[in-house]
């Protein structure tokens, strides 16, 4: 999944500085931006690069980013978005994409329901992003962006339930494999409000 990541970024990175070599007129954004994100599960952060092209008002691009809210992963969406007025300084905008698991090396699970493994599998899910925001002009080219909104991540968990002796008394049954037991799936929807500042490279 890493690897899916830096590819994303590099290859939107690519398209765009060509993009832009050829016009002086902008006709495409690029911008790294930061999230703070609240919900019902806690507070923890997020951090996108976003790109794409401009077609008057309007804003066409994709993203990816890393996710650290509850369980880490990395979404990758489309990114619409709709700059109001001739100064265009209030915009709204809409995310919609995939959300890829990355599981840490320290993660634990979110829930353990004896008897079961500590074997745990992440499956991937859905991701919206919609909100409002504000953008300060800083040069001819570059934009300090404000925005908050509303953001759904949706991802899951499993986990294989082990026989009750093999909870109590692990020793008496070696025969026993995890990946031949009954799989346990939970299905997380994280509601979160973000609050987004993202700096308008072009």
């Amino acid at each position: 999944m890493k690897n899916i990541f830096i590819a994303a970024i590099c290859l939107l990175s690519t398209q765009l500085q060509a993009q832009t070599g050829k016009v002086k007129k902008t006709t495409s954004y690029l911008m790294p931006q930061i999230a703070l994100l609240n919900g019902s599960s806690g507070t923890s952060t997020q951090i996108q690069l976003v790109g794409g092209w401009v077609k008057n008002n309007w804003h066409f691009g994709l993203g990816a980013g890393i996710d650290y809210y509850e369980m880490r992963s990395m979404p990758l969406f489309t990114d619409v978005r709709y700059h109001f007025g001739k100064e265009q300084k209030i915009f709204t905008y809409a995310n919609v994409g995939y959300n890829f698991s990355w599981v840490q090396d320290t993660h634990d699970p979110r829930f353990i329901i004896p008897p079961s493994s500590n074997t745990v599998k992440q499956t991937d899910g859905l991701y919206t992003d919609i909100g409002i925001g504000y953008a300060i002009k800083i040069g001819k080219r570059n934009s300090l962006l404000m925005s908050t909104g509303f953001s759904v991540k949706q991802m899951g968990e499993e986990y294989h339930l082990l026989p009750y002796s093999s909870w109590v008394w692990p020793s008496s049954t070696p025969w026993i494999n995890p990946e031949s037991t009954t799989v346990r799936k939970f299905d997380y929807t994280f509601k979160r409000v973000c609050f987004k500042v993202a700096y308008r490279l072009w």
